[in-house]
Order: C-alpha cells, then structure tokens, then sequence
C-alpha cells in the first residue's frame, strides 16, 4: 500500500520549524505495516499544493496524510485549496462550532470569526475531531485514495492519528500491529553487532527484518515482523538476539541511559550525586527530567574553573598543577569529594575538553576522565571521544551514566 505524507507551510521550507510530523507519522503508521514511500514539504501556495496531491494521486498513492495549514490566520490555505482541487463547497459542523463557541466563552473570551473558521470543512469529507485543539481535521475518500487532512501542530496530529485516523485504517484495510522491539546497545560496533548476528539474521529473512541504527552513543537493532502474526515466534527470535548481544544491552525501545539508570537507582533505593565539568551539568539534568527524581539526585556540582575545582571540590592542588584538569586523579577526587559532600550512594565526575580549543598532543580535543562510584566502589577511565563539542559532552554523560550503571549490576550480583 503506497503512502505519503504532504508537510505544508512557509515555515518548513524556510527552516525556522522542523518537519517532525513526517518522521512521526512514518514511524507510527510502520508497527502497522504501512510503509510511507515518500515525504513532500511545500510551502502555503495553492498551486504548489494542487500539483503536488495531483501527482500523489496519479501515481495511485492510496494513503495520503496531509499536515498543517489548518489554522485560523491569512497564510492557513490547505482548505480553501483542497476546496478547489476536489470542487467540494466548505460547510460549517454545527455541532463543533457550538462546542467550540461554549469553550472559548468558558474561558472568558470572545467568540469571533476567526474562531468560527475552525467548525468549516470539505463538503466531500468527514469530520475527524481535535480533541487537543480547535481545527478540525477531515476524511475525504477520493477516486482511489484515502486522504487525512489534519493540523501542523504536533500534539493535536498525534491525538487524532491514535484516537481516530488509526482506528479507520484497521477497519477498512484488515492491518495489524506489527510485532516490533528496539534493543539499544552501546560499547560495540555496528559492524560487530552485524558479525555477531548474521547468520541467524540470514536464516529468518522471510519472517523478520532487522535493521541497525547507529547513533554517536550506540547502535539500536530494530526487530520487526514481516509476515507473520505469530507472537510466539517472534518473542523466540527477539531473546535469541538478546541472548547473544546481551552484555551490549542497556534498554529497549524509547527507553534512554538516562532512564535507564534512573530506573536502576529508583528501584535499588540508591542516591546520586554528581561532579561535572565538561558536561556543563548533562547528567543532572538528565536524571531530573523524571518526576520522583528528588528520591535518587541528591544534587551535583558544575565546576569548570581550576579555582572552583579546588574551593568548592576541595580537589587537591598538587594533583591539578602536576596532571591537569583533565585527568584520572582530579577526576577520582571530584568523584570522591562529591560523594563525600552529599553522602550519596553513588556518584559521578567527569571531565574533559570538548573543544574546539584547549587541546594538546598529550590530551587533543575529545579527552575525557570519567570516575564512578557505587558504595566503596570506584573505577575510573579516560577516553577519546568523538571531537565536536555538543557531541562530545553528550557522549560523555552517556558514558558516565553507563558506566555507573554497569558499576551498580556488577556489585549487586
């Protein structure tokens, strides 16, 4: 079945807004088996617009979801055009624009026109509610094409594909959830991952796919179904995979290191603290992203300057006038005195140089010392990571948050 998605708006041509309802939408409707081909953007021109559907559905696209477009200023077009390519009148939802008129008086405001523009659809089309929002979006079934028009804004596309759009997909076209995981690995190679899968990956070919995404902290194998709807087999591939990367694993699916530690330190009843340099403060910021993280974090320190390192660390001196900043000793000091500062369980130091300056032979730009602790437990490494600032102070807390979290399983066994 050929699908597209059609972005519309001055805004994703021009760059000053990411088009991430394409990327959403493709990886949504792929766990049912939908495969989008392709992804147009164009911007608030009519023409542009009719000549791209016209293409769409001359090459018998039979899915077509059309984003944005739908709000109630001068440049929200995709109506009135869509009204001149299907030659369909634009007619008010009575029922909505009730709705939405007891809404906007509710919040003290005035009911206007501009309001009132956001109960009108395609005569031709159905109605498909805007539980988060106030556009409607439509229907329109058309010579041999589906086509979904719905807002540009993330949060109401995504509410009306999981509470509407996928539920008349599954009705008129008989699709299933495809049974799918994510394995997320850090510490290997893609191409040793593939090594150490192949031959099994070979000798199921016609049952499941299985794709690698690289990233800068790991790679995620994707594992999906191709043909089969058999649960069963597919949980039986799925542990073989584990089985042999295991050591590699940190999470599945959308789980991050972040969360994954959290989840390990939550779930042991452990604190944190952390000491961070390059970093600019990452991890911190990572771990308190969950709610219930004032259970785990009890706080950290951002310390850049040598001065600071040594006032408020109380790293010793000697160690950062005869090694550096940059180095095991200071960073098991930062770790040590951290921990000692807060009485957490664990904790985390790391320091580095991101770059782009800053750099020698000795230490060239990517360096970094990272110290972990668990109890009485330390370990500590120093890397060469990748050599682009915001990557690498990414990595590096990834790192760090791995390491801790292999520390933890190490000693818990």
């Amino acid at each position: 079945m050929k699908a597209c998605v059609l972005a519309i708006g001055d805004e994703l041509i021009s760059g000053f807004t990411v088009d991430t309802n394409s990327s959403w939408i493709s990886n949504y409707l792929f766990n049912y088996g939908i495969n989008i081909s392709k992804q147009i953007v164009v911007g608030d021109d009519s023409r542009e617009i009719i000549d791209e559907l016209q293409r769409l559905v001359d090459d018998k696209f039979k899915l077509i979801f059309i984003t944005g477009g739908l709000g109630p200023t001068h440049d929200d077009i995709t109506k009135k055009t869509l009204s001149e390519f299907f030659k369909s009148d634009i007619v008010i939802d009575a029922e909505h624009s009730i709705q939405l008129k007891r809404k906007i008086t509710k919040k003290g405001l005035n009911y206007n026109s501009l309001h009132k523009s956001q109960s009108y659809i395609l005569k031709c089309s159905s109605k498909i509610e805007n539980l988060s929002g106030t556009a409607l979006g439509m229907h329109v079934d058309y010579l041999d094409s589906d086509i979904f028009v719905i807002p540009g804004v993330p949060k109401e596309m995504k509410n009306m594909m999981n509470s509407q759009i996928i539920k008349i997909l599954l009705n008129k076209y008989n699709l299933h959830k495809n049974e799918f995981i994510t394995i997320r690995t850090t510490g290997i190679y893609e191409s040793k991952l593939y090594d150490l899968l192949k031959k099994m990956i070979d000798n199921h070919l016609d049952q499941f796919k299985v794709s690698f995404l690289p990233h800068y902290y790991g790679v995620d194998i994707r594992i999906s179904s191709i043909k089969i709807k058999n649960t069963k087999l597919f949980n039986i591939f799925k542990d073989k995979v584990i089985l042999k990367v295991e050591k590699y694993i940190y999470g599945f699916n959308s789980e991050t290191m972040a969360e994954v530690l959290f989840k390990l330190l939550k779930r042991k009843k452990l604190t944190l603290s952390t000491a961070e340099s390059c970093t600019g403060g990452l991890i911190s910021k990572s771990i308190t992203e969950f709610p219930g993280s004032s259970d785990v974090f009890l706080g950290g320190v951002v310390s850049y300057s040598n001065s600071f390192k040594e006032k408020i660390l109380k790293v010793e001196k000697n160690n950062l006038n005869n090694y550096g900043a940059v180095s095991e000793s200071v960073s098991k000091d930062m770790c040590a005195n951290i921990k000692k500062m807060t009485n957490s369980d664990t904790s985390i130091s790391i320091t580095g140089i991101s770059g782009p300056d800053g750099g020698t032979e000795d230490k060239p730009v990517g360096t970094v010392c990272i110290t972990v602790n668990f109890k009485k437990k330390f370990k500590t490494k120093k890397f060469i990571l990748y050599p682009e600032r915001k990557i690498h102070r990414i990595v590096s807390s990834m790192t760090g948050m791995n390491m801790l979290r292999l520390l933890i399983i190490e000693n818990l066994k």
